[in-house]
């Protein structure tokens, strides 16, 4: 937003600090929270995406609201919605929290943050976060590690999520796009899938770029042959990662479900060897509520 075009979003409670950048929806924005003309020392971060039907503000509406609803600490919290023209256009702005520690991409290749330890408690947070997803019948149209998000606590934060498709039969590729490599293949190639497994073949494709710092395949759109393209898995990562990705990065029929990983040997162990069996308990009670709402099982 050109300076001069700046403007202070007051009669909505927040005022604009800076822009930060760009995704493929929209641009974003770190916002301050007024409270009685007050500004507190919260940050949270506007995303300001362009519609141009009535029936496309309802997506956006139904999506947020799905979202909203979900608890769990590893999915970034929507905390508003609001509308606006500006010069003739019409606009979603969406205010959410803000991770002050930026994308899992950069902390991926831009520092020295990751360590064994590290990845593990990154990957039991994903599963869990993914299992609430899943859990409501949502899955993500792309995932990477640039809308996976660290906040100043070192959890992590699904973001990313108004590109979201209920499993209701939707198209969930409609374009090429760079991201399809985090895809299930099935999904990519038109085949039947199950929300069960797809999910876990994306958390194994993050898991493996955290251990190795690349991608495990490049999706190109003219060869139907990821599974038969080989990911290298060298011996000198911990044994434990060795024998849990190929039971993620594999066909569907032998996949295991997002229920199965979480209740697979190796992350119950590490569950338990890095203190985290407390966290995830009271981040699965928080999400209970879904039960009532979805008339589902957790």
């Amino acid at each position: 937003m050109d300076k001069k075009e700046e403007k202070n979003y007051s009669k909505y409670k927040y005022e604009i600090v800076k822009s930060i950048g760009f995704d493929n929806q929209g641009e974003l924005f770190l916002i301050n929270y007024k409270n009685n003309d007050t500004k507190n020392n919260e940050l949270y971060v506007m995303e300001k995406i362009e519609f141009k039907t009535e029936k496309e503000k309802n997506i956006i509406k139904n999506k947020i609201e799905i979202i909203k609803n979900i608890e769990s600490n590893y999915i970034i919290k929507i905390h508003d919605l609001f509308f606006e023209t500006e010069n003739g256009h019409n606009f979603a702005f969406i205010i959410m929290e803000y991770c002050q520690k930026g994308n899992l991409y950069n902390i991926m290749y831009e520092t020295n943050y990751l360590n064994e330890r590290t990845i593990w408690r990154i990957f039991i947070q994903l599963a869990q976060g993914f299992r609430t997803l899943n859990t409501s019948n949502i899955i993500l149209k792309y995932i990477s590690p640039k809308n996976i998000f660290i906040d100043k606590n070192n959890n992590i934060k699904i973001g990313g999520i108004y590109n979201i498709f209920e499993f209701k039969g939707e198209n969930l590729l409609n374009e090429f796009n760079d991201l399809n490599c985090y895809i299930a293949p099935e999904i990519l190639y038109n085949l039947p899938y199950s929300k069960d497994k797809c999910v876990v073949w994306s958390l194994g494709c993050i898991l493996y770029e955290l251990i190795f710092k690349k991608r495990a395949f490049e999706y190109e759109p003219d060869k139907n042959d990821i599974l038969t393209r080989k990911f290298e898995i060298t011996d000198n990562c911990e044994k434990d990662f060795q024998d849990i990705i190929p039971k993620l990065l594999c066909k569907e029929s032998k996949r295991m479900t997002i229920n199965d990983l979480i209740f697979e040997g190796t992350f119950k162990r590490k569950v338990i060897e890095i203190n985290m069996f407390d966290e995830i308990i009271k981040d699965k009670i928080q999400c209970k509520y879904i039960i009532f709402k979805y008339n589902l099982n957790i």
